[in-house]
């Protein structure tokens, strides 16, 4: 298998459904070297596909939506490699083309081959698009047209560029201090000692990493967990305490739970699926934490959590992902498709008021921007419970995902 056929089967199995994270095992024969083109070349022609789809347009005598696949996909990569990657034009061309023939359409080959020489020619220029700044903004950043009037019309033009500007980023990987074993400065000591750069993060006891390696004995031994800075912002707030019974009521993948634990509260991190559930425990016990993990279905009121007496809970509910950077695909899911996450958001958030006395802290948070899953789910439940909002942030930041955090106190 080539560089480009892993970059194919990856773009492939990604508009099956696949997440961008779970479909590397295509190139695991590949040398290092290739390993790295056929990545990047995947990720970039999912990240720019609405862009290179408008250049398409203009070339293709067929409209693209009746491409066979195959041929399609192959066209978006070349047009990638001719605009977004250092590959010579000619090998940009003739791969494409060898490509098309072993995917067995090579009745297809001299369309490719005169559709990207024709991108050549004309100067490998990205065609004006007609339309408003939306539309401009769609082709420019690959981004749905209608989530952008949606972000602009509920953030205004400066909170919208600062999120799409973010999208694209690579994270950077962030870890937090276990700091029932260590503090950050000793933890950097190690972390150097192991070969692994890394500085001091804005937030409290969080650390970047460069080339993180979690072989090492830092990681084994439990002095830290991987979670970003949205994440460790929104476990902050919480404002964990020795004497505290805090229930995560969406724990998984549990960075939330493991924070608020090394701060001295007593956690119940519950999650839907058994095996996620699995995954809590197994990090907890790496880092030598005590926390409850629970099977539970968070729409659904439990007796036993209720007998948990919690004085705060948090619910960082499933959401549509479109704060989150670094995976291209959640962009394209269309708003109809994810129009029934806030009937599920509010139902988690009011059962789990439900667990709470008088004075108890309540915190909803998301990783997306989409309104209606954020000020629209918390605004409408203090109107129509006895809570009081404290704290009501949407955040926009180059240095982070988008995310939402709202802390709410009962009456």
């Amino acid at each position: 298998m080539t560089a480009r056929e892993a970059a194919y089967q990856w773009i492939r199995s990604i508009e099956k459904g696949a997440y961008s994270n779970l479909v590397m095992n295509s190139t695991d024969k590949l040398s290092d070297e290739d390993k790295s083109f056929s990545a990047k070349l995947a990720l970039t022609t999912v990240e720019r596909r609405l862009t290179l789809e408008h250049i398409l347009r203009k070339y293709s005598k067929k409209p693209i939506e009746k491409l066979d696949a195959p041929v399609r996909i192959v066209l978006l990569m070349g047009l990638c490699q001719l605009l977004y990657m250092n590959v010579p034009d000619s090998a940009a061309v003739n791969e494409s083309v060898k490509l098309i023939k072993k995917l067995r359409y090579a009745s297809a080959g001299t369309m490719v081959n005169g559709i990207l020489r024709s991108f050549i020619r004309d100067g490998k220029v990205i065609p004006p698009v007609d339309g408003d700044e939306c539309e401009r903004l769609s082709v420019a950043y690959s981004v749905p047209v209608g989530l952008i009037r949606k972000i602009l019309a509920a953030y205004g033009r400066e909170n919208t560029l600062i999120w799409l500007d973010r999208l694209d980023a690579v994270p950077d990987t962030y870890i937090r201090t276990n700091i029932t074993k260590t503090n950050r400065d000793e933890l950097m000591r190690i972390l150097a000692d192991e070969g692994t750069a890394c500085e001091a993060g804005e937030v409290n006891n969080s650390i970047k990493l460069d080339d993180p390696d979690f072989s090492a004995d830092s990681f084994v031994n439990g002095l830290y967990h991987v979670q970003g800075l949205s994440s460790q912002m929104c476990a902050d707030m919480m404002d964990a305490q020795n004497g505290d019974v805090i229930i995560d009521i969406c724990g998984a993948p549990g960075g939330k739970s493991f924070t608020m634990a090394e701060n001295g509260a007593k956690v119940i991190s519950c999650e839907l699926y058994e095996h996620r559930a699995g995954l809590i425990l197994r990090d907890a016990k790496r880092l030598g934490l005590d926390i409850e993990v629970a099977v539970n279905d968070g729409t659904v009121y439990s007796e036993k959590l209720a007998a948990c007496r919690p004085n705060k809970i948090l619910c960082d509910v499933p959401c549509s992902g479109f704060g989150v950077s670094g995976k291209p695909e959640i962009r394209y899911k269309s708003l109809e498709m994810v129009s029934g996450l806030p009937e599920i958001q509010y139902k988690i958030l009011c059962t789990s008021a439900e667990y709470l006395s008088s004075g108890g802290v309540l915190i909803y948070s998301t990783c997306t921007v989409d309104p209606d899953e954020n000020e629209e789910i918390t605004h409408r439940f203090a109107r129509e419970n006895p809570f009081d909002i404290v704290s009501d942030q949407m955040i926009f930041a180059k240095d982070r995902d988008g995310f939402y955090i709202c802390k709410m106190i009962k009456r």
